[in-house]
């Protein structure tokens, strides 16, 4: 059996960033401010969002993080627990993307999508 490979990640956090998915897949982001923390083996959940938020200078109130893999940067993972910090470690390779996000923003984008999804089927 492999034991767990250890890593180091500089992780790029963002907060108050636009999303803007590129003809590529990639995502490209505008304004807002973006700083870095360090993500080794071993760091634990909570850890790791006290560091992300301290670093950003934001409150985590109301706030939610996701992150992206390395083999699919237009896909936002939400950032919840354990499984996720040892998912952004294992399927990144020497620096990953962290963001920060308001879940307020994100409960009204989901619903526009929603309305918009569903008046697509309505046509």
């Amino acid at each position: 059996m492999m034991g767990i490979e250890d890593k180091t990640l500089l992780c790029f956090c963002h907060w108050g960033k636009r999303k803007k998915v590129l003809p590529d897949g990639s995502i490209s982001y505008g304004g807002g401010i973006t700083d870095q923390v360090i993500a080794k083996t071993g760091v634990n959940y909570e850890d790791f969002v006290i560091a992300v938020f301290d670093r950003l200078g934001i409150d985590p109130s109301d706030k939610m993080l996701l992150f992206t893999v390395k083999f699919d940067r237009s896909e936002l993972i939400r950032l919840r627990d354990q499984e996720g910090i040892d998912t952004l470690l294992q399927f990144n390779d020497g620096y990953a993307h962290v963001y920060a996000s308001s879940q307020v923003a994100r409960k009204t984008l989901n619903i526009l999508l929603l309305l918009i999804n569903n008046q697509i089927l309505l046509a």
